[in-house]
């Protein structure tokens, strides 16, 4: 009997799946977005699908999607919280469940909430506004 192979990590610390068989790979993962995957979460999936050979998918509960389909990522209704299957066949499977994990780990929400923008202008003491100098 062999051992099972070390478990490979990617830059965010999230385990990557690995295997040399032409099986489904598949991977929970959390959303972790406060609205969901919402259009600009769906469009970014969609775009890091484009980079790699893999046919992937998405389920949540009972419905699944191509991930390659921002109609079909929206109809899941995936919202925050929401544990998706995210499965991956063909070559570079491994690798495309990888980077969807490491998307979902850092910037997949591309909610503008969720960075530290700073206004263009700032009150001041007497409430009249003044430009930032920071921006």
């Amino acid at each position: 009997m062999t051992p099972a192979p070390a478990a490979r990590y990617n830059a965010h610390g999230v385990p990557m799946p690995t295997t040399h068989s032409t099986s489904p790979l598949t991977q929970e993962l959390v959303v972790p977005c406060e609205h969901g995957v919402h259009l600009r979460v769906a469009a970014k999936i969609v775009e890091l699908t484009k980079q790699f050979h893999a046919r992937m998918w998405l389920t949540a509960g009972n419905r699944s999607a191509r991930a390659n389909s921002i109609l079909g990522l929206l109809e899941l209704g995936a919202t925050q919280g929401t544990r998706l299957l995210v499965g991956a066949d063909g070559r570079d499977a491994a690798e495309a469940i990888g980077a969807m994990a490491t998307l979902f780990a850092s910037d997949a929400c591309g909610d503008p909430s969720h960075t530290s923008r700073r206004p263009a202008t700032e009150p001041t003491v007497n409430g009249n506004a003044e430009p930032n100098p920071r921006t």
